[in-house]
């Protein structure tokens, strides 16, 4: 009986190590993607930077629902320049998605203002 209990525990301990294992890679992609929102508006560019990301050569954009996007988040239709492949936006209708792994996710709120992104999964 006691091996019973203790290979269902173990059993349980592993499914909710592995449970935990995903939620820290979600959340290790997700929190650069939250530090860059939050210090684009505190960060003032550098000269080149402000070259790099200047409104003719990286103008901000609209995708799905959301407008006036810009850096960090990249299309692939713009210049390499603009915004980091790593966050690359799909626009589609009035839908915006966001892959993170092999997950993709639906945007449901954006904001430069207060930092944040909320995320579904598709």
């Amino acid at each position: 009986m006691k091996k019973t209990s203790t290979k269902n525990s173990s059993r349980s301990l592993c499914m909710a190590m592995a449970c935990k294992a995903s939620w820290r890679s979600f959340y290790a992609l997700l929190l650069p993607l939250l530090f860059l929102l939050q210090s684009q508006a505190a960060v003032t560019a550098t000269g080149q930077q402000q070259q790099q990301w200047s409104q003719e050569a990286c103008a901000p954009f609209s995708c799905g629902l959301f407008h006036n996007i810009s850096h960090p988040f990249h299309r692939t239709t713009d210049p390499p320049q603009c915004g980091d492949r790593m966050y690359e936006l799909t626009c589609d209708g009035d839908k915006a998605t966001i892959s993170i792994g092999s997950t993709h996710y639906l945007i449901t709120q954006l904001s430069y203002k207060s930092g944040t992104i909320r995320l579904r999964q598709k």
